[in-house]
This record gives C-alpha cells, sequence and structure tokens, in this order.
C-alpha cells in the first residue's frame, strides 16, 4: 500500500520524525515544597505567537520551582519561570495543595492532550483529599471539570490561582508530557483511570455529526446522518453531551 503523506517535502518529514524519539526516559515523581507559592501566568515580552509566560510554583524565596514545559516555537504558551511579588499581595492558605499545571484553554483538544498531564500523582493516590490548584491563561468551559470529577477530583475541589497564594504545603507531580517533545510511561495511566470509571454506552455503532456546531463548514452533513442512521448508526452530537457521555 503507498503511503501519502500531506507535506511539503515528505523526505524531510519522514527523517525528521523518525529520528526522535517521543518516549522520554526517566521515571516521574513529584516534589513537596514547604510554604510554595503559586503565581498566575503572567505573558512575556516575546516573538513567539502566542508567547509564554511567567508564572507557575516557586517556593518562599521566589526560586522557580515548576511552571509548564513545551516544545514548540509557535502557539509556545510554556511557563519558563517564575516572578516576584510583594510580600502584601500575597494570599495565604494553611493547607497543602497538588499543582496540577495549566489548564490550557485554547482548545479542546489541548486540555485532554496537555492539561491532566500532572494528574498521575491521584492515580496513584486515589483516596488523595488534597485539592488541585491549576493556573488558567483564558476563562474556563464547564467542561473544563468534567474529566477531573472522573478522576474523582469533584469541582470544589479544583482551585483556579487568580492571585499569588501561598500554600502550607504544595505537592509538584512531574508532567508526564511536553508537546512537541515527548510523553512518560506513566501518561497513559490518566487516561485508563479515566476509562475505567467510564461505563460503556450500548451503542455498537457511532456516527459523529457535526450539524448542531454554531459554525459549521461541512457539505452535505445531513446526507452523512441519514446514511448512517439508515445502517443501524445512532447518531451523536458529542457538543451536546457531558463529558463522562
Amino acid at each position: 500500500m503507498k503511503e501519502r503523506f500531506f507535506v511539503e517535502n515528505k523526505n524531510k518529514f519522514v527523517e525528521k520524525n523518525q529520528k526522535h524519539k517521543y518516549l522520554l526516559e526517566g521515571e516521574v515523581t513529584y516534589k513537596e515544597i514547604e510554604k510554595g507559592i503559586i503565581l498566575p501566568a503572567k505573558k512575556k515580552e516575546s516573538n513567539a505567537y502566542q508567547g509564554t509566560f511567567k508564572g507557575g510554583v516557586v517556593d518562599k524565596k521566589f526560586k522557580f520551582i515548576s511552571g509548564h514545559k513545551r516544545s514548540v516555537e509557535e502557539m509556545n504558551m510554556s511557563i519558563e519561570e517564575g516572578y516576584k511579588v510583594r510580600k502584601k499581595e500575597i494570599k495565604y492558605c494553611d493547607e497543602t495543595v497538588v499543582y496540577g499545571g495549566i489548564l490550557l484553554m485554547s482548545s479542546f483538544g489541548h486540555l485532554v492532550l496537555e492539561s491532566l498531564s500532572r494528574l498521575w500523582y491521584y492515580v496513584d493516590n486515589p483516596n488523595c483529599n488534597y485539592k488541585v490548584a491549576f493556573l488558567k491563561i483564558r476563562n474556563l468551559p464547564d467542561y473544563s471539570y468534567g474529566f477531573l470529577e472522573i478522576l474523582g477530583i469533584p469541582k470544589e475541589r479544583v482551585i483556579i490561582i487568580e492571585e499569588p497564594t501561598q500554600f502550607k504545603n504544595v505537592i509538584v507531580p512531574d508532567e508526564t508530557i511536553h508537546a512537541w517533545l515527548g510523553y512518560k510511561n506513566r501518561y497513559i495511566d490518566i487516561y485508563d483511570a479515566i476509562r475505567k470509571n467510564v461505563k460503556p454506552a450500548p451503542y455498537k455503532k457511532v456516527y459523529l455529526t457535526r450539524t448542531k456546531l454554531k459554525d459549521i463548514f461541512d457539505v452535505n452533513e445531513k446526507f452523512f446522518e441519514d446514511f448512517y442512521r439508515r445502517r443501524g448508526f445512532e447518531i451523536v452530537s458529542t457538543e451536546t453531551l457531558s463529558i463522562r457521555d
């Protein structure tokens, strides 16, 4: 079978991607930062399309601990360093939290791909009642919390950091994926846990329609709905369902 690559230069594309090893070596672990501070994401001056950010976890002396790591030249959205704030600007919360990283809302796909990356900690500690603290760049749609709830983290245990906040302790699990760079073995464990907590629907054949989207650019979608319906497919508009459904 002839392979087809929709790229400008097939040989260059194949050579580059065959050489890249996406499975990253090393085991994931976590740090516990006493009196750790979580800083909201703040955009840096940058030539990248979406820029890079300051923020993330720093210790009580503002030494940078962790943010969000990616490997991409455009639409970067990495958090590469912290920043200092005056003591009076820091809110204090006398509890231990888990740093969840950043909820990337530029697309649903990147929420799924990257924003759950540190939640292997809850897979390993299913009885953990610590809240999880996330950063954000944009406003969060309701579906943001669906995956967390399936993992056993209800919305009331989710903190969105909107002002510098110091906690009694901040647990910082390693990321299990860096977009465009690679992933670690534990990455799939998060999604296995989600899958195990969802009861499958009874349908054997499903067609995912786009007719109920607000902005639709597809041609003949109604034709395909009817075509597959006649053949016993369940017609589903995923945007009308909960994440669990």
